[in-house]
């Protein structure tokens, strides 16, 4: 049976913003997970990419962890290729989030987020990809290369571009994953 193995995490406090009317902290969560029966080809190591699960306040975030910690029970998702009670994987990330480092050391490693477009219909959407055009391309199905995906890519390297990824990563209809390069 195949499963997620979960090698890492981190999770950024990110400072309020002081045009908001909202005085909590957001937080960014990132996770370094992969299949445990797929492996690179010219290491022959688990393959495993980065992946921002989650942006938000304290309890965005917690009910996220909550519903990762279930797939634990089933053992689908393996902290450490270790099965996990949910409540120990639920102590773990509020352990997290109160040590959470400042989002300047996530800015310092330059990480590349790409999100995939879902058709846009709104006229939000359509005005969002346009103030957004720059970080948005074309790209090949890899399974059908007749079919064309949409995909948003920016490079997070100070609070500016991490508004802009956030802005598309909004507009992406399926919240759950952003990877990182």
């Amino acid at each position: 049976m195949s499963y997620t193995i979960e090698y890492g995490a981190e999770i950024y406090r990110i400072p309020k913003d002081p045009d908001s009317c909202c005085d909590e902290l957001s937080y960014l969560w990132i996770v370094t997970e992969g299949d445990n029966n797929v492996y690179e080809c010219d290491n022959h190591r688990r393959a495993r990419d980065d992946y921002i699960i989650a942006y938000g306040w304290n309890y965005s975030i917690i009910s996220k962890v909550c519903s990762r910690a279930g797939v634990c029970e089933g053992g689908g998702l393996q902290p450490g290729g270790k099965w996990m009670k949910p409540e120990n994987y639920l102590h773990k990330y509020r352990v997290m989030i109160e040590n959470a480092w400042p989002i300047e050391q996530f800015f310092a490693k330059h990480k590349t987020a790409r999100i995939h477009l879902r058709a846009a219909d709104s006229d939000y959407a359509k005005e969002q990809i346009e103030k957004y055009r720059a970080y948005i391309h074309p790209e090949n199905n890899h399974y059908h290369p007749e079919e064309v995906e949409t995909w948003a890519e920016v490079t997070i390297k100070d609070m500016d571009t991490l508004k802009i990824f956030l802005d598309l990563w909004g507009m992406a209809i399926d919240h759950n994953y952003a990877s990182l390069k």
